[in-house]
């Protein structure tokens, strides 16, 4: 049976607007009556920050944002990007679920928009993920009066070779009347007034295929493809939602738990091929744990960053850690573990050979699947080892560590995974073999 909306268990929501060099002041006001929103439609719901201690009031994010600037691969403060992001938690379901932002920059009107709110809702039941995700898309309207929104599943990101200032097909569009709005609708399609613009609906029981059709109808017949890069708005945001000096705080559950340290060596599950790049392979465990490893680039790379040596059947061992998550033990895999400061901090590592398509071709259907299956792994890895322990991820390209390092970051992850540019040796002379 096909896949539709809420047969399936993620759905990411993702919203962008041209207000170049937003205060910390304006970002708080806009992440306040988010949360806020969220909170008043589930009462069971709370927020927090990852990795960062908030109390939940307005003027404490505010510090927060002028006190996180963003900082460059030489670890300089840089204004080029706005603030670092705080990483808020919507919680109170089984899962945490992350809020990215990106804001502050001072221009508008690059390759991808720079500022920008997104959601991931994932590892929810379906009438959870329905719930939140429909809310989350409400409030981004509302909170922020953005240019475009969308809701989608990875299903029809893949599905469409588009950037990401197109407008992209989703069961659900939100478009600014200063952007425009559709001349025509295929069958079945609804639209309604929102805000400040029009929401365009698809059935929630078509499949990816059938949305990702009707989209590429309406976009052709109405001769409205493409989010104008010029666009400049007006700072002030309609007073839809109020914005409250306080939100509701709620720790999630697994920055607390008490997990076990025991670590396994296991082989990966097959011999890399000899040549090809190394790509990152969904996990057929659900886990995000799985990391492609074919390659011979990848495989030496591995070895220059973890230390190992193939075993007698020219495989490389990996660090499996146990992590329980209910009633179900899901293994969360590392390319090598290392003790550091006289053994006392144990540091799991990756290594990622050149990735540099991240930066290059980000919205190619191909490169969007690493990227997913990339978040999804940090997920994993982070929530998996223990609090006083850190992770590594070595990159060896200049654009392949920016592009990881960007990405997390708009996942709320680039606190807990330490990024490093570690240049590939094993193309010079004596190389490991």
């Amino acid at each position: 049976m096909a896949e539709t909306m809420w047969s399936r268990q993620d759905c990411f929501v993702r919203a962008f607007w041209a207000r170049p060099g937003e205060s910390p002041g304006w970002a708080a006001d806009r992440v306040m009556a988010l949360l806020g929103f969220v909170q008043a439609r589930d009462a069971s719901l709370g927020s927090s920050l990852l990795n960062v201690p908030w109390d939940g009031s307005r003027a404490e994010l505010q510090r927060l944002f002028e006190e996180l600037p963003v900082v460059d691969d030489h670890g300089r403060p840089t204004t080029a990007w706005g603030y670092a992001d705080p990483g808020p938690l919507i919680t109170g379901y089984e899962e945490p679920v992350r809020v990215s932002l990106s804001i502050g920059a001072p221009s508008v009107g690059r390759r991808i928009p720079l500022h920008k709110v997104s959601a991931s809702v994932e590892r929810l039941s379906p009438e959870r993920t329905k719930a939140l995700s429909e809310s989350l898309f409400e409030g981004f309207v509302l909170a922020f009066d953005p240019l475009y929104v969308e809701m989608v599943t990875l299903n029809e990101l893949l599905m469409w070779h588009r950037l990401s200032w197109h407008i992209r097909p989703g069961y659900r569009i939100w478009l600014n009347d200063v952007v425009g709005e559709f001349s025509w609708l295929a069958d079945g399609m609804t639209s309604q007034r929102m805000g400040s613009g029009t929401v365009y609906s698809c059935p929630a029981d078509w499949t990816s295929q059938q949305v990702v059709d009707a989209w590429k109808a309406v976009v052709e017949r109405s001769g409205l493809d493409e989010i104008p890069r010029d666009t400049v708005q007006n700072m002030d945001v309609p007073d839809y939602l109020p914005v409250p000096d306080q939100v509701r705080i709620i720790a999630p559950e697994w920055s607390d738990e008490e997990e076990s340290d025991e670590v396994t060596e296991t082989p990966p599950p097959a011999e890399p091929t000899p040549t090809g790049p190394p790509p990152v392979e969904p996990a057929s465990d659900g886990s995000g744990s799985g990391v492609g490893d074919s390659g011979r680039a990848q495989f030496v790379y591995r070895q220059q960053i973890t230390g190992l040596r193939p075993n007698d059947e020219g495989q490389l061992p990996t660090w499996t850690r146990a992590y329980e998550v209910g009633d179900h033990v899901i293994p969360v895999r590392f390319h090598g573990r290392t003790l550091r400061d006289n053994d006392t901090r144990e540091v799991f590592l990756m290594a990622f050979d050149d990735h540099e398509q991240l930066w290059r071709e980000p919205w190619e259907p191909p490169v969007l699947a690493i990227m997913a299956d990339l978040v999804s792994l940090a997920s994993w890895q982070a929530e998996s080892v223990p609090p006083t322990s850190a992770i590594e991820w070595h990159i060896s390209t200049v654009a392949g560590a920016t592009a990881i390092r960007n990405l997390l970051a708009q996942h709320g992850l680039a606190t807990r995974i330490n990024i490093i540019l570690t240049p590939n040796t094993t193309t010079q002379p004596g190389a490991l073999a």
